[in-house]
């Protein structure tokens, strides 16, 4: 809360007029017309009144009026405003401190303006929530201020005198906010959750509205279903079989697509089956012709051999070397070794026992490539196999499935769509019954 700690006036060459208040209560005595009722007006006009109601001689020469306030935590504030009226100044000192201007605030904010004003300023200063107070009977409601609190504590010897509460005042356009305000202070809850009831003449501008929009919207559907019968049958039976028939559809499409899933997954196997034999059958080309390039080398060792065994006898001949001068051979000295050697027995001997070998190596050759032959006729028929399972499924999902899957799916549209035109018919229907209903309660209203 806050007190008042000095009412003050300053003009120009006068001296101040002023008078202290310190905490507790304070008395004022005096006799009539020495100003008592002159301060509750002065403090009514720094609280926000758009005018001095009382105006003493004595204070023509007076310009200002400044009232400072304490709060309970020792903060000061002081209000400055002129005696002729306008807007007033607000100062965080002590009215001594003053020096310049202060902030510029409203006595009262006027329709929408959310500016400062005396309210704003005084009630933080004092520790008061912003409030909202229900201000007639349709709960419209209006700003909590230091206007509609001024009654409270403000009470001159008028009020005190007069048959009147001092806080509702005469009956006036603010008995209800004044009895709000007194309630607020009570028990400390405003009326901002108020629902604000609508002036009889809204109300019924907005029904009429209401019942002309009903209108314009029944229009249309009186002209649908007022004479036309149902496009659809409208009982639960015809709803039964429309679900039966999308439970069917949905079932027809389900088994294609799983059957087809089925295909593709045998599609998927014989296609990794058929790269396999298609690289076995890479491999066994790759060894046939290697067998073919060793049965070639053996061939041609054979013929080498042959040759070296029929012309052994020539190797004797080798050694004769004719004499440069007369023409006759020259005999040639050579070791035992080598007499053996260039004997045409053992060559011829060495040569058969040696194309022998090869004779036997070539016939195994022979064996492995016939078996690999066998093999790569066995791996051809299996890779035809192969291919024809592999267009067997892919005839089957082509020319089976695809059409039923097609066939099923546009079941299954067909009955979805004859279900959403149905239930948009029978929505349409129920709507236009509700509207009727709305139409005849807005007119009995």
């Amino acid at each position: 809360m806050l007190r008042i700690r000095k009412i003050l006036l300053r003009g120009n060459s006068v001296q101040d007029a002023y008078v202290d208040f310190y905490k507790g209560a304070n008395i004022l005595a005096g006799e009539s017309d020495t100003g008592k009722s002159y301060l509750v007006s002065c403090l009514d006009y720094i609280l926000g009144a758009e005018k001095l109601k009382k105006k003493l001689k004595e204070a023509t020469d007076y310009t200002h009026l400044y009232v400072e306030f304490e709060n309970d935590e020792g903060g000061v504030l002081t209000l400055k405003r002129g005696l002729e009226g306008g807007k007033l100044e607000a100062h965080d000192v002590a009215i001594q401190d003053i020096h310049g201007e202060g902030k510029i605030i409203a006595p009262v904010r006027k329709g929408t303006s959310k500016g400062p004003d005396v309210t704003s300023i005084l009630f933080p200063f004092a520790g008061i929530k912003e409030a909202k107070l229900r201000k007639n009977a349709r709960g419209e409601t209006q700003r909590f201020s230091i206007r509609t609190l001024a009654p409270i504590f403000l009470v001159d010897e008028v009020s005190i005198i007069d048959e009147y509460s001092p806080v509702t005042g005469r009956s006036g356009y603010d008995d209800t906010a004044r009895k709000r305000m007194f309630s607020y202070i009570l028990t400390g809850h405003d009326d901002g959750g108020v629902t604000v009831e609508e002036k009889p003449e809204i109300v019924k501008a907005r029904l009429m509205a209401k019942l002309e929009f009903i209108q314009d919207l029944i229009r249309p559907l009186d002209e649908r279903f007022s004479i036309c019968s149902p496009k659809f049958p409208l009982t639960s039976s015809a709803d039964d079989l429309s679900d039966q028939l999308i439970a069917q559809a949905i079932d027809e499409v389900e088994r294609a697509a799983a059957a087809i899933s089925d295909l593709l997954e045998g599609i998927k196997m014989e296609t990794a089956l058929t790269l396999k034999i298609e690289s076995q059958l890479m491999g066994v080309s790759e060894i046939q012709s290697r067998y073919s390039l060793l049965e070639e080398r053996y061939h041609s060792d054979l013929k080498r051999l042959d040759f070296i065994s029929e012309g052994s006898h020539y190797f004797t001949s080798l050694q004769e070397v004719p004499c440069s001068l007369c023409g006759q051979n020259l005999l040639h000295p050579h070791s035992e070794n080598a007499k053996k050697l260039m004997n045409s027995n053992e060559v011829r001997r060495s040569s058969l026992a040696e194309a022998a070998k090869i004779h036997g190596y070539l016939a195994g050759l022979q064996k492995a490539m016939s078996d690999l032959d066998r093999r790569k006729e066995a791996l051809n028929i299996d890779r035809y196999k192969s291919k024809e399972s592999l267009d067997g499924m892919k005839n089957q999902i082509k020319y089976t499935f695809e059409p039923l899957l097609t066939l099923s799916k546009e079941s299954l549209d067909l009955a979805i769509e004859q279900r959403a035109e149905r239930d948009s018919e029978l929505n349409d229907r129920q709507r236009w019954f509700e509207l009727l209903k709305h139409q005849k309660d807005i007119e009995i209203l």
